[in-house]
C-alpha cells in the first residue's frame, strides 16, 4: 500500500489512512472477542503495529497463540517428560504428580484469527467504501 500511496494527495492518503485505523481497531476488537480467553495473557500479547503510511502488522507475542491455532495431534508413542521438575501435575483437572504421560489427547485446532477477520468483514467494506468514498470526492470528473 505505501508503493500506491504516492499517488494520491495528502488528504486522499490522510482518508485512507484513517479508514484503515478504524478497520484495524474493529479487526483487533473481533480477534480479541474470537481468542480463547482464561488468563487474557493471550489477549494481552496481541498487537497491531503501523509499520508504514498505510500497513499495519498484527503480532502475537504469547508463544502457545500458534499451538491453539494449529492444533497438536494425539501423543500415543512418546511420552511427556518433565523438564524442570521431577514429575508432572496439573492443579486445574486434580492430575498429577505422574513420571510421564503417555497418552495425550492432543488440542483441536482454534483458529480464532480467521473467525475475527471474517466477523470483521462487513466493517472492513464499510470503512473502505467509505474511505474511497472521501477520495472520489476531492476529483471533478
Amino acid at each position: 500500500l505505501d508503493k500506491i500511496s504516492k499517488v494520491f494527495k495528502p488528504s486522499q492518503k490522510k482518508n485512507m489512512s484513517n479508514g484503515i485505523g478504524a478497520i484495524v481497531l474493529r479487526v483487533s476488537h473481533n480477534i480479541a472477542s474470537e481468542t480463547p480467553m482464561k488468563t487474557k495473557r493471550l489477549i494481552n500479547s496481541q498487537k497491531f503495529k503501523k509499520v508504514g503510511d498505510l500497513d499495519w502488522e498484527f503480532t502475537e507475542s504469547a508463544p502457545y497463540g500458534q499451538i491453539l491455532r494449529a492444533g497438536v495431534s494425539p501423543q500415543r508413542r512418546n511420552p511427556i517428560l518433565p523438564v524442570r521438575k521431577r514429575a508432572l501435575a496439573n492443579r486445574e483437572v486434580n492430575i498429577g504428580p505422574v513420571a510421564a504421560v503417555y497418552n495425550h489427547p492432543g488440542i483441536k485446532a482454534n483458529d480464532y484469527w480467521t473467525r475475527g477477520i471474517e466477523k470483521s468483514q462487513g466493517d472492513i467494506k464499510r470503512e473502505s467504501e467509505k474511505a474511497g468514498i472521501d477520495i472520489a470526492a476531492e476529483y471533478k470528473f
